[in-house]
């Protein structure tokens, strides 16, 4: 059975072409052929780039370079999520900063889900050292495109999107409080494992400050997404990594990727996430010059396509209220060194003052 095949080196033409002729990307034609190229892995997924040779009555714009994205069976909830972004948001919005998607396969007894999509390596990639002034912008207006239409949108609070979730991400995850509970006792028990593991590496300010945040984050969280008011649908894993952008811009538009850890939540949370997890940024006047142009670019994006209710300073609160988020992720990841860079930026923004 071509869905369950887990070798895209074994992709039949036949197969192929039928799929891409069902979804109107090949209206003439067939597939000639199938190359693959080498195989890679990610945390969620095992992909492999396919290189396609059509017969000569096909259209020049039939895609000739693909990806094969086949979800880890233990990330097969991360897989459906994907699937729902493609099938109902992309398939929602006018334009997204998104590949394209050629194919989704899901055989649910299996726990096998499987993509086919563009392959953007040789045209686009991710910011390599810092990245321009025009490129930040670029990203922040791609942000607003998602953030924007889905702005208070009655789909991201249906239950099956209140479902969604993902590590130490989901402590942005506006959800059940029930839901959310757990997750934040997730995190504690992480922490402390974290903390212990490292001994005396960890400095003590350090340990009491995450202990701090920890135990206030539960009523700081639930406090401000209690009514449902200015919450948007999210990337989640914001950053640079996910973010490719164009080799020439001229002819390509930038794309985000990976999209098994959206959820509905505080908009500046992923612009928040993307420069505290950016070490490009290290240089401390570099960041304060850049996060607040972008942070003020983003705000301005959001009232000009039409949100309303939502000020300067509501933006600001938010944005702090997620840079004491990013403090959460470090530590589900077991790095040290991040959560030194989120403790920076928390220091930076007065954090502090929102556990009293």
């Amino acid at each position: 059975m071509p869905g369950l095949i887990n070798d895209p080196e074994y992709l039949d033409p036949g197969w192929l072409t039928n799929r891409l002729s069902e979804r109107g990307y090949l209206p003439a034609g067939e597939v000639r052929c199938i190359t693959p190229g080498k195989s890679f892995e990610s945390t969620a997924a095992f992909l492999t780039p396919l290189s396609v040779t059509y017969s000569r009555d096909a259209p020049a714009l039939a895609p000739r370079r693909l990806m094969i994205k086949i979800y880890r069976k233990d990330w097969y909830g991360g897989g459906l999520a994907e699937a729902v972004f493609y099938q109902e948001f992309v398939a929602a919005m006018p334009v997204a900063p998104v590949v394209s998607c050629y194919d989704i396969t899901i055989v649910p007894e299996r726990h096998y889900c499987r993509f086919v999509f563009q392959d953007i390596s040789k045209t686009h990639a991710p910011p390599s050292g810092t990245p321009s002034q025009a490129q930040l912008e670029e990203i922040v207006d791609g942000l607003l495109q998602f953030h924007t239409q889905w702005w208070e949108h009655p789909r991201i609070s249906r239950s099956d999107f209140l479902g969604q979730a993902g590590g130490p991400l989901r402590m942005v995850h506006a959800t059940k409080e029930a839901t959310f509970l757990t997750y934040c006792q997730h995190i504690a028990n992480r922490f402390r494992v974290f903390a212990d593991d490292l001994g005396d590496e960890l400095p003590g300010e350090w340990r009491q400050l995450c202990e701090r945040v920890i135990a206030a984050w539960p009523s700081l969280f639930l406090n401000r997404i209690s009514a449902g008011k200015s919450l948007t649908f999210i990337h989640g894993d914001f950053g640079l990594w996910n973010i490719y952008l164009p080799r020439d811009p001229e002819t390509h538009r930038l794309c985000f990727l990976d999209w098994e850890t959206y959820k509905r939540s505080l908009g500046v949370y992923d612009l928040a996430y993307m420069l505290i997890t950016a070490d490009y940024l290290g240089d401390c006047d570099m960041r304060n010059q850049v996060e607040a142009q972008l942070l003020r670019r983003y705000h301005d994006g959001l009232l000009a396509n039409g949100v309303t209710n939502y000020d300067w300073d509501d933006c600001t609160y938010d944005y702090r209220l997620s840079v004491v988020a990013n403090l959460f992720p470090p530590v589900g990841w077991q790095r040290l060194g991040a959560l030194q860079t989120a403790i920076t930026a928390f220091h930076k923004w007065g954090c502090a003052d929102l556990l009293h």
